[in-house]
């Protein structure tokens, strides 16, 4: 694969990412700013939004010059950007014009350099240029995932309207067949590694990387059982797949 080909690729899964952890943030918080200081999701967001349309003007021309005039104009211009929703859509279409640019960049170009005003002012090459749009997603991705923590919501990750569709299928999972018995456990126990029963058994002990989402709706996970009654473990099973 072509590193250019790999990188837009790349920025598009990071952009889709961070704009999915900003959905779930709720509408009314989406303007909230930490300490009434820092960054809101929606300032975050429109700056993602953004990003397609600097990283092609660097690699295809001289950076962008941010003069009071030219920072109104985007401020002017983002101002009508309030949702996440079009925020993203803003990002997608901008999007199309640096894919173009970045998959026809020469192979033989990538590792010129051009001097740019940031991290002090040095010589970048093209490749950490067209590199930016994924930074940048990630590295704000980050910050989305903490001002939701401030807000309180330490549940995994979904979005709003998974939330509003799965509520129930949070709160529990649907049984399992395991040897002959039914598998049923409260889903914000099982994360919060709560005891469950699997018939004449409990379940408990979970660790983080004992529940993987296997990329079909559902869960796989180990999980140490012991008898009911009893204080030890004595034994180790795994169950293949929990559907939520």
């Amino acid at each position: 694969m072509r590193y250019q080909d790999y990188i837009v690729d790349v920025s598009r899964k990071s952009a889709a990412e961070a704009f999915r952890y900003a959905k779930s943030v709720p509408a009314d918080k989406l303007e909230w700013s930490p300490l009434d200081a820092g960054r809101s999701v929606l300032d975050i967001c429109r700056e993602l939004a953004m990003t397609p349309t600097w990283a092609a003007a660097t690699v295809d021309g001289p950076p962008v010059e941010w003069t009071e005039e030219a920072f109104a104009a985007v401020k002017k211009e983002q101002s009508t950007w309030t949702t996440v929703e079009a925020c993203e859509e803003q990002f997608n279409q901008r999007m199309e014009a640096t894919d173009a640019l970045f998959r026809a960049f020469p192979d033989e170009r990538l590792n010129e350099t051009k001097w740019l005003p940031y991290d002090g002012g040095r010589d970048f090459t093209f490749m950490e240029i067209m590199d930016y749009p994924r930074w940048n997603s990630t590295y704000h991705l980050g910050q989305i995932a903490y001002i939701q923590i401030l807000l309180g919501d330490k549940e995994m990750l979904l979005t709003a309207v998974e939330r509003q569709q799965g509520k129930r299928g949070r709160r529990r999972i649907a049984p399992l067949k395991f040897d002959s018995d039914v598998l049923a456990i409260p889903f914000k126990q099982m994360m919060r590694g709560r005891v469950g029963r699997v018939g004449g058994h409990e379940v408990r002990e979970f660790e983080g990387d004992d529940l993987l989402c296997d990329g079909r709706g559902g869960f796989q996970f180990e999980a140490q059982v012991t008898p009911i009654r009893r204080g030890e473990l004595d034994r180790h099973v795994a169950i293949e797949r929990l559907q939520v």
